[in-house]
């Protein structure tokens, strides 16, 4: 390992990145080369500090190393794929979505046991006891998307670069004026037509909205507004529509100012929410910059028990202030259609 990479571990080191991480690849004697998963992550951390995306995945990386270890699972092939500039972008950063799931979640249920894929039959990636099963998705941004949006947005000036889509999607021109759809559509995908649970179990879907998207917790609100000068500006970023959102709810085209609100700048959700098409998913976790939200399933087949509830709020960096969970003698459900219904007050026309 280079004098500079030596440096910045102990940069990280001294951040808080202590547990297990970097003791299992100094171990494996797998230098972290350039091109590589992990290469940038580590120069952007050890730059950038603690307020990064690139610490967070790095802090999450190491807690879960330090489960895989605890347990005695073996993880060496695992970083060598992440260390390594061969292997493609996209499957590494499946690989590392998956050691953070599995070492986070091992962390808080007593047993974890990682699952062999079986061709043509249901598999899961993990197991958590005797009848809790996690599937992790760790989808990915377009990057000929990404490209078009940087230029778009560096030629734009004023309000209009404060409060702009995220570069996720792949269908430019309407990404830019229908973003939330596809968001909600990448997002999930993956999963809408792939059967990966047991059926009669607790199923978790363990979303990677993190190395990938870059996501934040804020982008898991219903919809979230935000002030530019005397301008206010409102958006749904699409996420937790991706789960819970209903077929015709109502959006509206980003950087919309409600003083100027028109009916024309309304679009309608194309696809039903994840959850209310999939009712053996009994909630979802979402991995995120800031930290972990739960979202259950009020439709689940399976609900979520009242311990491996209990067991979840355990998680490191949860977030229960972002969450959607159930709680005793409040519906779920009721609680969702209430934002639908508010979130199409707000967009109703105004003279009607």
């Amino acid at each position: 390992m280079d004098i500079m990479m030596i440096e910045r571990l102990r940069t990280l080191r001294c951040l808080g990145i202590n547990r297990a991480l970097f003791k299992v690849i100094e171990n494996l004697g797998v230098p972290v080369e350039p091109g590589s998963l992990l290469f940038p992550i580590l120069n952007s951390a050890a730059q950038n500090g603690v307020p990064s995306a690139e610490y967070s995945k790095l802090l999450m990386l190491d807690v879960a190393c330090a489960e895989w270890v605890r347990r005695e699972l073996p993880l060496n092939l695992d970083l060598q794929m992440l260390c390594t500039p061969s292997v493609a972008p996209a499957k590494a950063s499946g690989k590392l979505a998956e050691i953070i799931a599995g070492g986070l979640l091992g962390a808080v249920f007593p047993t974890m046991e990682r699952i062999p894929e079986r061709k043509k039959a249901q598999t899961p990636d993990f197991r958590l006891g005797e009848s809790i099963f996690a599937e992790v998705y760790c989808p990915q941004e377009s990057a000929t998307e990404t490209a078009k949006y940087n230029e778009w947005v560096n030629q734009n000036i004023g309000p209009i670069k404060v409060f702009v889509s995220y570069p996720l999607t792949g269908s430019s021109p309407l990404a830019l004026k229908y973003s939330s759809n596809v968001i909600i559509d990448r997002a999930v995908s993956g999963k809408r037509d792939s059967n990966q649970f047991e059926a009669g179990s607790e199923n978790l879907l363990w979303l990677d909205l993190l190395n990938g998207f870059g996501a934040s917790s804020r982008d898991t609100k219903p919809y979230t507004s935000v002030h530019n000068g005397e301008s206010t500006f409102v958006k749904s970023f699409g996420v937790w529509h991706s789960l819970y959102g209903q077929q015709g709810s109502s959006f509206v085209h980003e950087r919309t100012d409600l003083r100027y609100f028109e009916q024309r700048n309304i679009y309608k959700q194309q696809r039903e929410g994840l959850f209310r098409s999939r009712h053996e998913i009994s909630g979802a976790l979402i991995l995120l910059d800031d930290g972990i939200v739960l979202f259950e399933n009020p439709w689940a087949s399976t609900p979520l028990s009242e311990t491996a509830r209990k067991n979840l709020k355990r998680l490191t960096r949860f977030k229960p202030d972002m969450s959607w969970f159930v709680t005793p003698g409040h519906p779920l459900e009721d609680r969702v259609d209430a934002v639908l219904a508010e979130i199409d007050w707000l967009y109703a026309n105004p003279e009607a």
